[in-house]
Formats: structure tokens, sequence, C-alpha cells
């Protein structure tokens, strides 16, 4: 049995988990980014495994427009 766990760089986070109804565009791992535990047999490939990122901080600017 395996599991694929994924560190992410600096200054970001795994997206969340099956988030959307496609899931060979969603992120397939937990908050820890680390997959669900899955078997391969001797020879088997599965490149269905997948992880996105977001950025870990954002910023709100100090400036305000008005278009009134």
């Amino acid at each position: 049995d395996y599991s694929v766990k994924f560190t992410p760089p600096a200054g970001m986070l795994v997206s969340p988990q099956d988030q959307g109804g496609d899931d060979a565009l969603d992120s397939d791992g937990d908050n820890t980014g680390a997959t669900a535990v899955f078997t391969l047999g001797q020879t088997a490939t599965d490149r269905t495994w997948d992880f996105g990122l977001i950025p870990a901080t954002a910023s709100v600017g100090d400036r305000v427009w008005s278009d009134a």
C-alpha cells in the first residue's frame, strides 16, 4: 500500500481536497499534504494523484478609489 506526501514550497499551501465536480482537476491531498492510501500492482503506474497550491498569505493595499 502507498500514499503520496507533498510538501508545498515556502509561501504556498495545499488547496482544499476534492473541490469541484471533476476529479481530474481537483486536489487529491488533504490539508496535511497526504493522499489516501492506495494499492499498486508490482509493475503498475497511477498518475492520477495531484495537488493544487494556493498562496499562504494575502495582503490588502492601503488605497481606496471612489468612482462616484
